[in-house]
């Protein structure tokens, strides 16, 4: 379907001019009622869905954003006519040794209908009423374009008050989700949850042995890790102490099962390094474990360094008819 441009005394349309571009109103009621003032039009005709306006009122041409208003329109072109010439009978030859004087006239005068006119100021009558009709066309355009001008700031600066309150808007959301992700700080405000996750009595203590720690921590984090490096220990700390596996991780902090294991394993390594360096003892040796290790049991399992005592403990057996025996389970 072609379509025609709305703007009053503008006769593009889609048909005989193909090179141009036909947008479509605003559809938000402040914004067309703005529209519909800045292009002359009624709101009523602006409202319909058929109502198009053409590139050829937007400064270069063409649409640059969405907000934007056009500004070009018949009103608003400066024109330039040339200036009439005086009838045939007043003219006068005037020879080249006479000499005008010009203070003699002068425009307030012309204008007040003080002055003389005779043979030698016709011309320069003339040259001040188009002089003055130029100047009044001129401060014409202007104050259009300032009219312009100003609805098109309005416009925007109502846009980015809008702008500024989505912004705002989006960055509670953003924050609230934030709060709601596992990790630390979902948890620092629950001693209960810190103690159950980590086994340091609150979020203070545990913050103390993040700064323990020291400038090792530096060491093996980047600032392009997902995770912060308290949410790293604090990862580390549920695997050891609740033991929770890795995928579970994974999917708590929203991170790949490589990643949970890659900090798992840095981390591990630097606590023990720095805990052991300290003179922090971290459990026995070898030595206590393999000196009461069986000589038979060492010849036939070297490799084995620990063993765990087992206990034997009664369970009664079925209460039926048939009695069975009580059985020891290990």
């Amino acid at each position: 379907m072609p379509h025609s441009c709305c703007v009053p005394q503008c006769f593009n349309n889609s048909s005989k001019n193909r090179n141009l571009h036909f947008y479509r109103l605003p559809r938000q009621q402040q914004h067309l009622k703005i529209f519909s003032d800045l292009v002359r039009i009624e709101t009523q005709k602006a409202e319909s869905k058929h109502a198009r306006i053409c590139s050829v009122h937007y400064i270069g041409g063409e649409k640059q954003y969405g907000s934007q208003m056009p500004s070009i329109f018949p009103w608003t072109i400066t024109t330039t006519r040339r200036p009439r010439k005086p009838p045939k009978e007043h003219i006068r030859k005037v020879e080249s040794s006479v000499s005008l004087n010009m203070d003699a006239v002068s425009v307030d005068d012309y204008l007040d209908g003080n002055c003389i006119i005779n043979d030698n100021t016709v011309t320069i009558q003339e040259e001040v009423s188009s002089e003055v009709i130029s100047l009044r066309r001129q401060l014409e355009d202007t104050t259009n374009l300032l009219e312009t001008k100003t609805v098109e700031i309005n416009y925007l600066l109502n846009d980015n008050t809008q702008m500024r309150t989505q912004i705002q808007q989006l960055h509670n959301d953003i924050t609230q989700l934030r709060a709601e992700e596992f990790g630390i700080d979902k948890f620092k405000d629950s001693d209960e949850d810190i103690t159950f996750y980590t086994g340091f009595p609150d979020f203070h203590r545990f913050r103390l042995f993040f700064e323990y720690l020291g400038e090792s921590v530096n060491c093996i984090t980047s600032p392009r890790d997902k995770l912060t490096p308290m949410n790293q220990l604090f990862l580390t700390m549920c695997r050891l102490r609740v033991g929770l596996y890795e995928k579970d991780l994974a999917e708590r902090f929203k991170v790949s099962i490589t990643t949970v294991s890659r900090i798992c394993s840095k981390w591990m390594d630097l606590m023990y390094g720095e805990l052991t360096g300290k003179g922090i003892d971290m459990g026995p040796t070898m030595v206590p474990v393999e000196r009461p290790m069986p000589k038979c049991f060492d010849e036939k399992y070297p490799a084995t360094n620990l063993i765990k005592e087992m206990q034997l403990f009664h369970m009664r057996g079925s209460t039926s008819r048939t009695r069975l025996p009580n059985k020891e389970l290990s």
